[in-house]
């Protein structure tokens, strides 16, 4: 098994000091050597939306605006930079991680430096999995939990794939409306109060 994780963000640049939201860093694990275990990005691609003489221009942003480099031996990161964002602007950008640490799931970290206006977290987790979530901050967190079914295609070392029918636990994470969250002179550890939802694998017991 691995982790999938689809990042889809959109934000609209209300002055100039805020252009610098146009430049991303994603942070990936990436140990050196043949058999390495590492987080993988792949499916990268960004837009600026302009409001022109009455009419929206959409700028894609290409792959020259995008830089990889290794930060030390087993973290690399990857920068891209949003072109044509000004006052008024309105980025999005998107992007897939492939992962091999299936028991480290990422927290999902509702609230910023920025105000927002809707975030939504969705996953699905193979009934194989002994999991758990937290919810922490003052914001509120919305949770829908379902049952689904669903399709995997396993593919093994050496070529060969077969199909898995299985049961998910699908679970829908959405906040609405929240304020920035801003730093205080009383305050030492700001993430302490922040609103976020963490995730925990406590096992897995593989199909036979």
């Amino acid at each position: 098994f691995k982790l999938w994780y689809d990042y889809e963000t959109k934000v609209k640049i209300l002055n100039q000091d805020g252009t610098d939201h146009a430049n991303v860093s994603v942070y990936l694990y990436h140990e050196k050597g043949q058999n390495q275990v590492r987080d993988v990005i792949s499916k990268l691609e960004a837009y600026a939306y302009n409001m022109e003489n009455g009419k929206v221009v959409k700028t894609k942003m290409d792959k020259s605006y995008v830089f990889e480099e290794r930060i030390s031996d087993n973290v690399k990161q990857v920068k891209f930079t949003i072109p044509a964002v000004k006052a008024g602007t309105v980025i999005e950008y998107r992007y897939r991680i492939t992962s091999d640490f299936i028991y480290n799931l990422s927290d999902w970290e509702i609230q910023q430096n920025i105000p927002v206006d809707y975030a939504a977290y969705e996953m699905e987790v193979p009934e194989y999995y002994r999991f758990s979530f937290d919810l922490k901050g003052y914001e509120k967190i919305n949770v829908d939990e379902t049952a689904t079914n669903k399709r995997l295609n396993i593919k093994f070392k050496g070529g060969q794939s077969e199909t898995l029918d299985c049961t998910c636990r699908k679970l829908t994470f959405i906040s609405q409306n929240v304020p920035a969250l801003k730093g205080d002179s009383y305050i030492w550890c700001l993430d302490d109060f922040r609103s976020q939802a963490s995730f925990e694998i406590h096992g897995v017991q593989y199909p036979h």
